[in-house]
């Protein structure tokens, strides 16, 4: 089983508005869901929610291809999880949560 090591402190700093080298984003996407264990898919989904908060530019579909599909498979993978697993909604994750679309919204 994987661990997150995530230590319950949220870490928001990290967010950011554009993206040229993400091997961070790219290294974390390999962490899956079914491979963590149930205590720890929480920090799991907030460490995810962390990670989507960097946003892409669009403008040049050619610019960071990997690192665009990793997010995208990593927010499918969020709305699977927060759908099949119960009690994995707790606060943390919704303030997560919230920072992760006030970060997307503040782009538009």
């Amino acid at each position: 089983m994987a661990s997150c090591g995530v230590s319950g402190s949220l870490d928001t700093s990290w967010c950011s508005y554009s993206c040229s080298s993400c091997a961070v984003f790219e290294d974390f996407g390999l962490l899956v869901f079914s491979d963590t264990a149930a205590g720890d898919q929480p920090g799991l989904v907030v460490r995810k929610l962390q990670q989507c908060c960097v946003v892409f530019n669009f403008d040049d579909p050619l610019a960071d291809v990997k690192s665009k599909e990793v997010k995208r498979s990593c927010l499918n993978e969020l709305i699977a999880a927060l759908n099949d697993t119960r009690g994995l909604l707790t606060e943390a994750v919704c303030m997560e949560l919230v920072h992760m679309v006030s970060v997307a919204v503040s782009i538009i």
